[in-house]
């Protein structure tokens, strides 16, 4: 008899789901008591505690977000991207195969950060930070700087101001990342949320199969359409 793996149903251990808001110059999340989106003020300090590479966006033709698994590798996972309330997947396959039948659907390509971050209450707290366009280019650009790289899980990270940049008839602001010192005290707390986020990846790649995973919450762009839709999708090939 077939077994449903008991992990499955589990909640994400994510307490709150950042996304940067290029059109502002801020960070938002989806509050689900509220019903809305809060708008989070930079500067913004996190902890880096893993990196994964998912894709997000919005199906028009059936109005619904868009998701996928999440990977390590895109040069040698294959990821299944959706829409909500499609029975089909969208696409099947490695990114840089499917990557035009995604983009044409309305998703695009992100960074997921898993972090930690201090909530209202000064309270450490296990996040994620998504990133896409302009911002994820900025990330990657701040992460391969070869004087950075050794420091990125040592340290903490700060947004502490955006450049603008203009597409067009379009004005965005790119996020600035910086290093900066964390206390002691911080740094403990911060490898136990690290136990807790590697405890909760480790079950989900072992999944065999994840075409019925629950999706995970819904991203604060998953109610309308992103504001630049025609911003460029820079994947580091």
């Amino acid at each position: 008899m077939a077994r449903r793996n008991p992990n499955q149903g589990s909640p994400h251990p994510a307490k709150r789901w950042f996304e940067w808001n290029g059109e502002v110059g801020n960070l938002r999340y989806y509050d689900k008591e509220l019903e809305k989106n809060v708008d989070v003020e930079i500067p913004f300090q996190f902890i880096l505690l893993d990196r994964l590479a998912v894709v997000k966006g919005w199906h028009d033709p059936s109005q619904s977000g868009i998701t996928s698994n999440e990977v390590r590798r895109i040069m040698d996972e294959p990821m299944t991207v959706r829409a909500f309330k499609m029975k089909d997947p969208i696409a099947r396959g490695f990114y840089s195969d499917i990557k035009d039948r995604v983009k044409a659907a309305g998703g695009r390509f992100n960074t997921n950060l898993y972090i930690a971050f201090n909530d209202e209450d000064g309270e450490l707290q296990l996040g994620s930070l998504m990133l896409h366009g302009s911002a994820m280019s900025a990330w990657f650009e701040f992460e391969n700087n070869k004087e950075i790289k050794p420091y990125l899980y040592q340290r903490g990270i700060s947004i502490e101001s955006y450049v603008e940049g203009k597409k067009g008839k379009i004005v965005f602001r790119v996020p600035q990342f910086m290093l900066v010192t964390l206390p002691a005290e911080v740094d403990q707390k911060a490898e136990e949320l690290q136990k807790v986020i590697d405890a909760h990846l480790e079950k989900y790649f072992a999944y065999s199969d994840r075409e019925d995973e629950p999706p995970p919450p819904k991203s604060a762009f998953q109610k309308a359409k992103a504001e630049m839709e025609d911003e460029e999708d820079e994947i580091p090939f």
